[in-house]
């Protein structure tokens, strides 16, 4: 029989470690999600990141928006969309990095699937900026020539985006820059162009230096939507907008290619999902809750409240199958027997504070009444509480009065006075209760 039970309690046991690691694990997962949002955000906000971008085009008085993963809006209210890119291969995922080493030489610091991709740029006539730098400029925020992606880790990239065998050359370490038709003058650090040699029939110069080309419009369908590919992508970010008149230019040139384009505002997308749908007129447009929806729960900032909910269960899971044990029955019983426990594992813990600060005779009174209480509860079926006490009294009475008079009197004396009693005088009341106490249990057994 205590071998079954030893075999049920382990059982439960493994059961009890298995749920705490499932907890934990799933808390663990939660945050990792957080993690990668914030490295997202980080992105967004250094150097190379366009969260300046939208800002600068409202206060110049332009529409513009920035994507946000928990908006799908209609394509048809947007007239170009500009889709910074941080991915070198559309068609390959790679895991994030695990420290600060990779994080800096990484290429790639936000995926892009290239379904994805195809989305965008069909949906919305699209700017698309191409990387230039390795992570080094998000940790570090320093512009350095090891900071760059060589031009030969692009050629993959090129050939995705249907650039074919057009070139990227690369400037040294200085500003280039020439003053554009609109007056602006465009400065640009190792600046990043097209070489105009190995241009594309498909695709024609739309704004150049110098020394090569740095916006291409591309067109391989006559009923496709235009795309236009920008080479340096810090005409646009955070730090190429400081920079002389990039910031002016952009504005400029923004808007002239939004009337290009079609009528609409300019969305600057940087996320790697599509937020945009393409309506069409004769579909009916009704708001619907799909399990997408549902999934926004779990989405930052949410995912870091769910992770934390699920480690402190985890937690308090594993705290209280070690403070009250596993439960090895269930039902009516099991419940009891958990009301016990609680109880001697309370009656315990309180003890031991009372015996820590020295108050002996509170312990022995709180001792008293408890087993009053169940001597009570086990002569009359239930716990009844101060009355109960009584009628267990009167019970003895019956079959022994002069022992249930002085038990009585003696039980009632330790629960009242005891806490004021000097030591000596509570020891030998406390040893007359024992022993009177151990001739009821004669008389009534076990009970």
């Amino acid at each position: 029989m205590a071998e079954g039970r030893g075999r049920k309690s382990g059982k439960s046991g493994l059961f009890i470690l298995l749920i705490v690691v499932i907890l934990a694990g799933l808390g663990l997962w939660l945050l990792s999600i957080g993690a990668n949002n914030a490295r997202d955000r980080a992105l967004d906000k250094s150097p190379i990141g366009l969260a300046g971008l939208a800002p600068w085009l409202r206060s110049q008085g332009l529409d513009a928006r920035t994507a946000n993963p928990r908006l799908i809006l209609p394509a048809e209210d947007f007239g170009l969309t500009v889709v910074p890119l941080y991915d070198v291969d559309l068609y390959s995922y790679e895991n994030a990095p695990d420290n600060r080493e990779e994080r800096i030489a990484a290429p790639t610091l936000r995926q892009m699937d290239e379904w994805e991709f195809d989305q965008k740029i069909n949906q919305i006539p699209a700017l698309v900026a191409l990387p230039k730098w390795r992570g080094a400029m998000v940790e570090l925020g320093v512009a350095h020539e090891q900071s760059l992606i060589a031009p030969d880790d692009l050629d993959r990239l090129k050939l995705q985006l249907g650039l074919g065998d057009t070139a990227i050359i690369r400037e040294g370490p200085e500003f280039t820059g020439s003053a554009q038709r609109s007056g602006e003058r465009v400065e640009l650090f190792h600046a990043q162009l097209f070489d105009r040699a190995t241009l594309t029939d498909d695709c024609r110069e739309v704004i150049g230096l110098d020394s090569g080309a740095l916006v291409l419009r591309c067109q391989w369908e006559s009923d496709q939507l235009p795309v236009w590919f920008l080479s340096d992508p810090d005409l646009l970010n955070n730090h190429g907008l400081a920079v002389a008149d990039n910031a002016a230019f952009t504005a400029s040139f923004l808007k002239r290619l939004q009337q290009e384009a079609r009528p609409g505002a300019i969305y600057v997308d940087f996320l790697s999902v599509t937020t945009t749908k393409q309506e069409w007129e004769d579909e009916r447009q009704d708001y619907s809750r799909d399990s997408e929806e549902f999934s926004r729960f779990f989405e930052y900032p949410f995912s870091l409240l769910w992770a934390s909910l699920l480690i402190v269960s985890a937690l308090a899971f594993w705290r209280g199958s070690l403070r009250f044990g596993p439960i090895n029955q269930f039902g009516m019983g099991a419940q009891s027997v958990m009301r016990e426990r609680t109880k001697r594992v309370s009656l315990g813990a309180k003890a031991r504070l009372l015996r820590l600060s020295g108050h002996d005779g509170q312990l022995v009174s709180d001792l008293v009444r408890a087993q009053m209480a169940d001597l009570a509860r086990n002569l009359l079926g239930r716990d009844e509480g101060l009355r109960g006490t009584e009628r267990a009294l009167a019970m003895l009475a019956r079959r022994d009065p002069e022992l249930a008079q002085e038990f009585g009197a003696v039980s009632q004396g330790l629960i009242e006075s005891g806490p004021a009693m000097p030591p000596h005088q509570l020891s030998a009341q406390l040893a007359q209760y024992q022993s009177l106490r151990k001739k009821v249990m004669n008389i009534y057994g076990s009970a």
